[in-house]
């Protein structure tokens, strides 16, 4: 165990490589996320909204039903109909009929909601910057990525 997450945790047992592996991956994610909040809170929405903007603004103009938008986010949310109510409320996203089946419902970025995810961009990506370009190089951020992929790997 590192002395940061000894620390942490104010623990001075000994635990195994992989616990430690696992609860600094545990830590170092509730921070990330901690911040990423805390950017996106004055605009009123949470990562999991910001998510799902994301992945509407890769297809804007045109949009996906609910099953796609659940199934392209990172962190899978158990309710993407409230995710998306919500999104709708503030304006971010509007509901349209599918085109071949009536009674599908396909959720679409609106022009309001491009304008925040404008705003959003250069936040995130300074953020971004932030954490792991000032505490990685390049082939480490390449190497984390690829560490991290080995936990879902078989999940995809």
């Amino acid at each position: 165990m590192g002395r940061a997450l000894e620390k942490w945790m104010k623990q001075t047992s000994p635990m195994s490589p992989a616990a430690s592996a696992m609860l600094n991956l545990i830590v170092a994610s509730s921070r990330v996320e901690e911040g990423m909040e805390k950017i996106l809170e004055s605009y009123g929405i949470t990562r999991r909204q910001y998510n799902v903007l994301r992945i509407l603004r890769g297809v804007y103009p045109n949009g996906h039903p609910r099953s796609e938008v659940s199934a392209r986010m990172v962190d899978r949310a158990p309710d993407v109909t409230r995710l998306i109510d919500r999104l709708v409320h503030l304006g971010f996203v509007e509901r349209v009929r599918g085109t071949t089946d009536k009674r599908e419902s396909i959720a679409k970025l609106t022009s309001k909601g491009a304008e925040v995810m404008h705003v959003l961009d250069p936040l995130v990506a300074d953020y971004i910057e932030h954490i792991f370009g000032g505490l990685f190089t390049k082939e480490e951020c390449l190497t984390l990525s690829v560490l991290c992929e080995r936990t879902y790997e078989d999940e995809v």
